[in-house]
């Protein structure tokens, strides 16, 4: 059901006995430790697309830093892109 993301299911001790772990992989790096923000994003979407697809039901998608990301994997889901914008200035008056 997952076409970006893997799952590791059991990790080996060093007795030799497994434990059992759920940790996401994105090319065999986890999840948890060094993954840019391309990968997190891209593993959130394919996450997604997999629950989609189980319940056959469809929502948006806000994808945050978006200006970190050059390409998403492929989504059946609307994506909406929220991009900082270096040209906007917050001005508060006090």
């Amino acid at each position: 059901m997952f076409s970006f993301v893997k799952f590791k299911m059991y990790e080996q001790q060093i007795n030799g006995c497994e434990r059992e772990t759920c940790e996401a992989l994105i090319d065999g790096v986890p999840y948890s430790t060094n993954v840019n923000t391309a990968a997190r994003v891209n593993a959130g979407i394919d996450v997604i697309n997999a629950i989609c697809k189980s319940y056959d039901v469809y929502a948006p998608i806000f994808v945050d830093n978006r200006e970190s990301v050059t390409k998403l994997i492929q989504t059946q889901s609307q994506i909406v892109n929220l991009f900082k914008d270096s040209n906007y200035t917050f001005l508060t008056k006090i």
